[in-house]
């Protein structure tokens, strides 16, 4: 598929994709094979599929050809109970080489710890949120002093009789 057939929304996972992509994400090879191995190492579709195996799939016909996508390598990041989180990479022309999948192995690391430190920014939020609802029995003092602002925004230092 050429240049001049592209239209915009095509080139990305949109919400108008996701139904297809939705209905045959069970014959995707690296999806199957993160879920399979619980690993995450960069793979390709050309680790398990020929070119022409790849095409007579339905995720293919119905997702892929459309965006255009020939060749696809992803990493797996660890996701809550048996999901998989995958960053992918994906080429109309020409398959990746290992040098480019040295490259995905050596960006995992990173990619893993930011999305540690993100989770632990959302579950530390969705705790402070339950405080300031009223979730948990917390004095208006102790949480000025666990988060070093008052109300009005000024800086709070404990006094010694409040420190106990």
């Amino acid at each position: 598929m050429g240049k001049e057939n592209a239209r915009p929304g095509r080139w990305a996972f949109s919400p108008a994709t996701q139904p297809a992509f939705a209905a045959h994400v069970h014959e995707h090879p690296l999806i199957n094979h993160y879920r399979a191995t619980q690993g995450g190492e960069p793979v390709m579709i050309s680790d398990f599929l020929s070119r022409q195996r790849f095409h007579r799939l339905g995720l293919y016909a119905e997702f892929f050809r459309g965006i255009p996508v020939e060749y696809q390598m992803a990493i797996s990041l660890p996701g809550p109970d048996a999901e998989v989180i995958g960053v992918a990479l994906s080429r109309a022309r020409h398959d990746f080489r290992d040098e480019d999948r040295s490259l995905l192995s050596v960006l995992q690391g990173p990619l893993i710890a930011a999305l540690v430190r993100a989770r632990r920014r959302q579950q530390a939020g969705q705790a402070l949120s339950a405080l300031l609802r009223g979730g948990l029995p917390v004095s208006r003092t102790a949480r000025s002093r666990s988060s070093g602002w008052s109300p009005r925004g000024a800086r709070t230092s404990p006094s010694p009789a409040s420190s106990s």
